[in-house]
């Protein structure tokens, strides 16, 4: 990663999904337009709980799709298929 993308990137978030579900690729879908609309300032990883179960374990993930806001802190979670476009920016960007 470039110095120049560390220093615009203001949000890091995982996408956990299960599988190729509906819901899933609804998610992953909305997600993308979400990293379209912020450019860099956004940096995204999306995990497959199904795949890995462990993953789901090792960070608490109890339901898919999960956002998880890692950055900024605090870390906060945002379960659904992120459909609601407000409702995802208000998410992004509550402290």
């Amino acid at each position: 990663m470039s110095t120049k993308t560390m220093d615009t990137t203001r949000f890091q978030l995982t996408l956990y999904i299960a599988g190729e579900s509906s819901t899933s690729e609804v998610a992953v879908a909305n997600l993308k337009k979400i990293e379209e609309a912020f450019g860099e300032e956004v940096s995204v990883q999306v995990l497959d709980i199904e795949a890995d179960p462990e993953i789901a374990e090792r960070d608490g993930i109890n339901i898919s799709p999960t956002l998880v806001r890692n950055q900024p802190l605090p870390v906060r979670k945002l379960i659904g298929d992120l459909s609601n476009h407000e409702k995802v920016i208000k998410f992004l960007k509550k402290e």
